[in-house]
């Protein structure tokens, strides 16, 4: 099972701190008023449980992307980090950019761009062909600057 969030400031532990399970998950001040605060903006949490039937009470936190607004109706993700690595697979991956496309859908947004660095993530090529399918539309990438997008 598979599981999503972006928590706001009320979601958290003395305003900072993402409790989750045996899960603590400390958010800078900048990542607060970047990605939690601004009602355009998200830190998206992706989870994995293990047993089939497990909620997510019982999942791990695995990855964590960021959005904010790029310009305009455009959006873009410039952070996608392992939160525990060894849970991290494909499918998580799929999941949690998918949940990430559907919140920038109702935040408004287009376009969604994928900043050059998101790319050092080996699981992001494979993941991304599968999110272009639930999309529905090519992902168009842009060869002198790096950057990839996703049609909302």
């Amino acid at each position: 099972m598979y599981f999503t969030r972006a928590p706001k400031r009320g979601d958290l532990e003395g305003g900072r701190t993402f409790a989750h399970g045996v899960t603590r998950l400390n958010l800078s001040a900048s990542d607060l008023s970047t990605f939690v605060d601004p009602p355009d903006a998200a830190l998206m949490f992706g989870f994995k449980a293990f047993e089939p039937g497990d909620g997510f009470d019982k999942a791990f936190a695995v990855w964590m992307v960021t959005l904010r607004r790029r310009g305009g109706d455009d959006a873009i993700s410039e952070s996608l980090q392992r939160i525990f690595p060894q849970l991290a697979d494909e499918e998580s991956l799929v999941r949690t950019l998918c949940a990430l496309v559907d919140h920038s859908r109702t935040l408004g947004y287009q376009k969604l761009w994928l900043a050059p660095g998101l790319f050092k993530e080996p699981l992001l090529g494979p993941a991304l062909k599968r999110v272009a399918e639930y999309t529905k539309k090519p992902v168009a990438v842009v060869p002198t600057s790096g950057m990839a997008a996703l049609q909302l």
